[in-house]
């Protein structure tokens, strides 16, 4: 008790008196109004009161633009590849009567009029666990995270419906898309009759509500674009739960005084897919409204002018590009076929559905036939930018250093495949999606950029000024990418992320990576899991995990015990580049006493590490579980990949085990090297 009462104390102190009262005033008008929904909910059903009165979603992909890999057939009978706990059947049909009772008549009209059959999903399990959550619980009552071994995020994933725009996006040919239409139907039917607007876990998390949303409208668009003839009461009803989700968003939005994250983008995004399909009717044209300006406002406030994200992490990078790049591409569509709608953006006032003042109108930017676009140069930028960032991380394989935390995150997997992870692990199709706004992605480099491309056709932005300065330093991200011949090194200085809250960073300041062609060496460990287990958490978290220097006696950051230091970490090690050039840089963390200062030098075939620190530190190196480590003597080994033969020459080497997480959910164990601070080489054999 007397501990919460501090943290509050502190929170005030960090947000002032008068954000606080607004806070806290915005809480309580939140939980009379969670009473009044909830009282409410008893009597008479929580959503689809608009079902008989819609009218289908718009038309927004133009026909004949699908094209796709494989169709992930198992995702029709309910197998879902869930990363830890690998592929698993969810095919469950839930009892009307395990629903809340005044929703059960609406669920008995979409079983009659929408689903052929009694097969479903069972949408409120965790499979690892076997934990369920009661469907009939209020969202916002239900509590997560203190059952140790119950991951709500799997539920979550499965939730989020990512799987049917991939299967639409797949569906070219009749016979595939008479599958694609059928699963599409089956699956969304059965998602909003199992989980009642506001009611059971599926509601939990605002975020997952406007990614579901985005992902089933693009699906039904996707399908009927290659031809799937849906039912006018099944697009009615696409139309009412569109309506539901964008209502319960603005209900519970995830935005903040001091700090709006991918959680509030992700709102931000339903809203705006949401308003796009539903029309120029007055409650859609208010949502439209909104979320255009709001998502301008969050791309300038969460993306750096270089084009990375705020978080400090290269995997929520991804996440929070993938929303940005999609809603810039539907807001040049509504900007090209609807110029009144996205008039609102730049002029006129817009309802506000948070305290705090709306964001303000955006740039009105002169672009085609009279037509014009909401995006300036500083946002131009920043779009580009997201896809430059990641290229340059990019290693032979799409994937990229794991800096930070990394959930897998995703908004659309639009190049999902039958191998339901091998899109997870590949960053390339961003690259492709963000040079496809500005006209540049080569026709045939994949399936998502060429639609992107066929989608907006000519109506592309203009390719801003890119600021002069040395490829692969990203100052404001806090990462630093050399390559020489065939040797990729990365160093990692920077802040926390998320303007010092740090809740997706690690201590991995002054950590590097490094590669080899296709032979990764050193690598990040990963994120392992959230909430099911704090120490598992912690345990890829700290320093050494990862490949810096340990300090004795200094941890690099600092977090509360246990749920309450999940998603924030005080920044301890205050990391700063000195000097940076073609061929490395100066990096150094904390101060006086235990200073800490990193050389990196990368030539044609060595990478050299050099650190000055207080006696008894220690250089700690992460190597990648698929590399063999061949001691020679207590200042040499050699490092086996492959082909790939690395020397690592260091005073003092021993080896031990640490934890290693190559996606979330998956923790096994690596190896790691420790030798004394000083000089490192590795020297490419």
């Amino acid at each position: 008790m007397i501990a919460n009462v501090r943290r509050r104390l502190r929170q005030v102190r960090q947000v002032g008196l008068l954000s606080a009262t607004r806070i806290a005033g915005r809480r309580v008008w939140s939980a009379a109004d969670e009473v009044i929904h909830g009282f409410r909910g008893r009597f008479v059903p929580s959503g689809l009161g608009s079902w008989s009165r819609e009218s289908p979603p718009l038309r927004i992909v133009p026909a004949g633009s699908t094209a796709g890999d494989q169709l992930p057939m198992a995702c029709r009978e309910g197998e879902f590849d869930l990363l830890q706990p690998g592929r698993r059947k969810l095919s469950a049909f839930i009892p009307i009567s395990a629903l809340p009772g005044p929703w059960r008549r609406t669920a008995q009209r979409i079983e009659t009029e929408c689903l052929k059959d009694r097969s479903g999903i069972d949408w409120h399990v965790d499979p690892t666990s076997g934990f369920r959550w009661d469907p009939c619980a209020r969202a916002t009552a239900i509590a997560y995270g203190s059952q140790p071994g119950v991951e709500v995020k799997w539920p979550w994933e499965v939730g989020r419906l990512q799987h049917l725009p991939a299967i639409a996006f797949a569906s070219a040919g009749p016979d595939r898309v008479a599958v694609a239409a059928d699963v599409i139907q089956r699956h969304v039917a059965d998602f909003v009759r199992c989980n009642p607007p506001g009611f059971g876990v599926q509601w939990l998390c605002p975020m997952d509500v406007g990614i579901r949303i985005a992902n089933v409208l693009m699906a039904v668009d996707l399908a009927r674009a290659a031809g799937a003839n849906f039912s006018p009461t099944f697009l009615r009803l696409v139309s009412a739960t569109a309506r539901d989700h964008a209502r319960y968003i603005v209900r519970h939005l995830e935005w903040g005084d001091r700090l709006c994250s991918n959680h509030y983008l992700a709102n931000v995004t339903g809203l705006l897919y949401a308003g796009a399909y539903l029309g120029d009717e007055p409650e859609a044209s208010e949502w439209l409204a909104f979320s255009g300006r709001e998502m301008v406002h969050q791309i300038r406030a969460q993306f750096h002018e270089e084009g990375s994200n705020f978080e400090g992490s290269s995997c929520y990078h991804r996440l929070s590009a993938e929303m940005a790049i999609h809603s810039a591409a539907l807001m040049l569509w509504i900007c090209w076929h609807r110029p009144a709608a996205a008039a609102r953006w730049w002029s006129g006032s817009v309802r506000n559905f948070h305290p705090a003042p709306a964001a303000p109108a955006t740039a009105c930017v002169p672009w085609l036939s009279g037509v014009s676009h909401p995006f300036d140069e500083a946002i131009l930028r920043r779009l580009a930018g997201m896809g430059r960032f990641t290229s340059s991380l990019l290693r032979a394989d799409g994937s990229v250093p794991q800096i930070g935390d990394n959930d897998n995150g995703r908004f659309l997997r639009l190049e999902m495949t039958g191998d339901s992870v091998a899109d997870i692990d590949d960053h390339r199709h961003l690259v492709r999606a963000s040079a496809a706004l500005f006209g540049a992605a080569r026709l045939g480099s994949g399936v998502e950029s060429d639609w992107l491309a066929a989608w907006l056709g000519d109506a592309v932005l203009p390719m801003p000024t890119i600021r002069a300065g040395l490829p692969g330093a990203w100052h404001e991200f806090g990462v630093f990418v050399w390559r020489r011949g065939p040797l990729v090194l990365t160093l990692r200085c920077g802040h926390v992320g998320q303007r010092g809250n740090g809740g997706h960073a690690h201590c991995d300041q002054l950590s590097i990576t490094l590669a080899c062609d296709d032979a990764v060496i050193v690598d990040d460990p990963g994120t392992g899991l959230y909430t099911p287990d704090p120490a598992v958490r912690r345990s890829l978290r700290v320093s050494d995990a990862h490949s810096t220097v340990l300090v004795p006696g200094r941890e690099q950051g600092e977090w509360l015990p246990g749920r309450w230091g999940l998603f924030a970490m005080a920044d301890k090690a205050a990391a700063r580049m000195t000097s940076v050039d073609s061929h490395g840089g100066v990096a150094e963390m904390f101060g006086g006493a235990a200073l800490v200062r990193r050389r990196v030098e990368l030539s044609d075939r060595t990478a050299q590490i050099t650190d000055e620190a207080p006696v008894g530190s220690v250089a700690n190196f992460v190597i990648a579980p698929e590399v063999g480590i061949e001691p020679v003597d207590s200042a040499t080994v050699l490092l086996r990949r492959g082909s790939t033969v690395v020397r690592l020459s260091a005073k003092g080497i021993r080896i031990t085990d640490c934890p290693w997480s190559s996606r979330y959910g998956h923790i096994s164990r690596t190896k790691r090297i420790q030798c004394e601070a000083g000089r490192c080489t590795f020297e490419l054999l």
